[in-house]
């Protein structure tokens, strides 16, 4: 065997030996290593495939993946998950609503429904208010109840509606029924509603013998009735009362109360329902001749403001009736303002009790 004076490499009839670190080299570069006659070429590209055939399969595999989280995300967005949806704009959810269970003919009750602002948009003065379902309501005619002068109500903000119910004069089942509106626009959000039974006015004097008396004698609904009120006139000038007893031969004598310099003849009694219980009370005083008194009890809160004033009247303290509200009078001989026995009534004796729809307006005459 003789050599070639190349290391590494026989002759032809020899064994042909590569070094490993030459082959591997021209397996990565692509180069061609021969001795004599024998030459091998590596292709740099064969050589690649064998890996790319792996990183292939790699990226199938991370193509997959991601058309699986893409679905995945899809499947997401599909059922609402971690999404940001806005609210609409007009929106409201009822807090709370205060509705009596039932109310007398005629009756009047303050009421409030809470009203919580979950839209998007702040409610404002004129443009949003609390409106009946139906347009009117069988307790509140007007049907609106509007924000105060300059009040907003911004999203998440609650606003309590206070107003006063007043009953019909019809007895039965009715339904009153609130929801907001957007003046213009329409209702929107939670309805609040209740049913109220309607019940028939009880009788004037089981009115009368069932209220609390205050600021004056607790024993008056037990006096005689000697007299019978035909007429009384809501004026300009107050109430006139017409009855027998206030002048001729039988008239109700005077009475002249520690510190007066002048007589005084009768009381006009006011009743009052608050809440559901009858209150009364003997507030103006009439001497022998005065036709009115009281001043005009259809304006400026002339009742809340100049007849139960505070806190002597009770729960009477600064109620002022709305139009349509039943209230009661009578009248009694003597002076019965502050006086809470019989001392300044010369006689024990009254009228009967009338009850009538408060008036809008001055000018209303009642006759019996």
């Amino acid at each position: 065997m003789t050599g070639t004076g190349e290391e590494g490499c026989m002759d032809t009839s020899g064994t042909v030996v590569r070094r490993i670190t030459v082959a591997v080299l021209g397996m990565l570069f692509g180069f061609a290593y021969g001795c004599g006659d024998d030459t091998s070429t590596v292709d740099a590209t064969d050589a690649r495939d064998d890996g790319s055939d792996a990183d292939g399969a790699a990226d199938a595999d991370a193509d997959a993946d991601a058309d699986a989280d893409t679905a995945a995300d899809d499947a997401g967005a599909d059922t609402g998950e971690e999404t940001d949806v806005p609210p609409p704009a007009d929106n409201a959810t009822i807090v709370s609503a205060s509705f009596p269970g039932s109310l007398a003919q005629g009756e009047a009750r303050r009421t409030t429904i809470s009203v919580r602002n979950t839209g998007g948009t702040t409610w404002t003065e004129g443009a949003y208010l609390l409106g009946a379902v139906a347009g009117s309501d069988p307790f509140y005619a007007a049907g609106r109840v509007f924000l105060g002068t300059g009040e907003t109500v911004v999203p998440e903000g609650t606003h309590d509606f206070t107003f006063t119910l007043l009953a019909p004069n019809t007895a039965g089942t009715s339904t009153t029924a609130w929801r907001m509106l957007h003046d213009g626009v329409g209702p929107f959000g939670d309805t609040a509603s209740g049913d109220i039974v309607v019940t028939a006015l009880p009788d004037p004097e089981a009115i009368f013998a069932s209220a609390t008396i205050v600021n004056s004698p607790p024993d008056l609904p037990s006096w005689p009735v000697t007299t019978t009120i035909t007429r009384l006139t809501v004026g300009t000038d107050g109430v006139a009362v017409e009855f027998s007893k206030a002048d001729g031969a039988d008239r109700w004598p005077d009475i002249t109360p520690p510190g007066w310099t002048g007589p005084l003849q009768y009381t006009l009694w006011l009743l009052l329902n608050i809440d559901g219980q009858w209150w009364a009370s003997g507030i103006i005083q009439f001497w022998y001749g005065l036709a009115a008194s009281g001043g005009d009890i259809t304006t400026g809160d002339q009742i809340a403001i100049n007849w139960v004033y505070d806190a002597r009247w009770g729960a009477m303290e600064g109620h002022q009736p709305v139009p349509g509200e039943n209230v009661g009078f009578l009248v009694a001989a003597g002076n019965h303002r502050g006086v809470l026995d019989a001392s300044q009534s010369p006689v024990q004796e009254r009228s009967n009790v009338v009850i009538i729809p408060f008036p809008a307006t001055a000018g209303a005459v009642f006759t019996y």
